[in-house]
């Protein structure tokens, strides 16, 4: 498994050149990791509120595809800060979580990407399936 997620990393990242081996190490074990900063736990609470209030008579899955579509804008599997700002105003949340709350995410979750940090959307949405099942 460790090593199809390794592959998985790199491969995302070895044609532009945007990653080296030390910044997939550091993407690996975040991505490994289970612990979750105070900012990252406030999002998925704000993100399982969200889900709770518009989402409880239908399927997860349902939930998880909205999700992406108004997460991931342009299509490219990646989700920007301004990405992530924008489905958190339409969702009415924009005011629950800081703006260093937000970086705070990104640092922990993010990776370099073409001079900007941004968050794999397989990635987020691992992130909101295991919170939903931990807590």
């Amino acid at each position: 498994m460790l090593r199809a997620l390794a592959f998985h990393h790199f491969s995302r990242f070895h044609a532009t050149g945007a990653a080296s081996t030390s910044q997939l190490r550091i993407t690996l074990v975040r991505t490994l990791s289970t612990e979750r900063s105070p900012a990252r736990r406030k999002f998925l609470d704000i993100m399982i509120d969200y889900k709770t209030r518009n989402y409880a008579q239908t399927v997860p899955s349902r939930f998880i595809k909205d999700m992406r579509n108004a997460t991931d804008t342009d299509g490219d599997n990646e989700i920007t800060m301004d990405e992530l700002k924008h489905m958190l105003k339409n969702i009415g949340a924009e005011g629950k979580i800081t703006e260093d709350e937000l970086k705070d995410i990104f640092n922990e979750m993010g990776v370099d990407y073409k001079g900007e940090k941004v968050i794999h959307v397989d990635d987020m949405i691992k992130s909101w399936i295991e919170y939903t099942k931990t807590g």
